[in-house]
């Protein structure tokens, strides 16, 4: 498909339109994203307050955090944790991008050849990088997004790289409801994969203690 197929417009439609499927059309649900599902949950909760019960987020950070660090004395840090990005937007990088990615989360090959797996076919790893292309000609990326109303839990793998610890707590200011930091110090990017145990029973939480699992 068309680098445009990818804009955070087209995943919150995508989003929007399984849950009127599953639950019954407007129905508001629990909403979780890990990374670049992460930015897209953060612009669906923020964009449609009515939509969304509860948010839980690994690894990024809402987009307007970004924004203000950007502005600020920590703006260096974080452009060379996210200079990542710039990387996977060259088309013929994709295979030494994911590769490199890999390795550098040091994962078991149990944990990885699954990715490998799915990723062996070079146009689906073309589609999967085109995420990062369509994020540079996004329109929304350029604007700044609204804080979030729904009680939020925000999980931040010390060891992903990516993300400064200044933008990390920056993102308290991009929530207006109820809101939890928690710093996964033994996790890289791939959170789950690093403390799975705590990840599960902290999502659990939050979920009981902001409606029924069953909504």
């Amino acid at each position: 498909m068309d680098v445009k197929s990818y804009v955070v417009g087209e995943f919150m439609a995508d989003i929007l339109a399984i849950a009127d499927n599953l639950k019954g059309l407007g129905h508001p649900f629990h909403l979780m994203g890990t990374s670049i599902g992460s930015m897209i949950a953060w612009h669906l909760a923020a964009e449609y307050p009515e939509r969304v019960l509860s948010l839980a987020c690994i690894n990024i950070p809402h987009p307007a955090a970004f924004q203000d660090v950007a502005s600020g004395r920590h703006r260096e840090e974080q452009e060379t944790k996210m200079n990542y990005t710039a990387q996977s937007q060259v088309e013929g990088n994709e295979r030494a991008v994911f590769e490199a990615t890999l390795d550098r989360m040091a994962l078991p090959r149990t944990e990885t050849d699954p990715y490998r797996a799915v990723f062996a076919d070079d146009d689906a790893l073309t589609a999967a990088f085109h995420w990062y292309r369509a994020a540079a000609i996004d329109p929304r990326n350029s604007q700044r997004l609204s804080p979030v109303l729904a009680p939020t839990l925000f999980l931040w793998p010390f060891g992903a790289g990516n993300v400064s610890k200044a933008t990390a707590e920056a993102n308290a200011n991009q929530v207006i409801g109820p809101y939890r930091l928690e710093i996964l110090e033994r996790a890289q990017n791939y959170a789950l994969q690093g403390e799975p145990v705590r990840v599960t029973r902290l999502l659990v939480e939050h979920l009981k203690a902001h409606g029924n699992v069953d909504q």
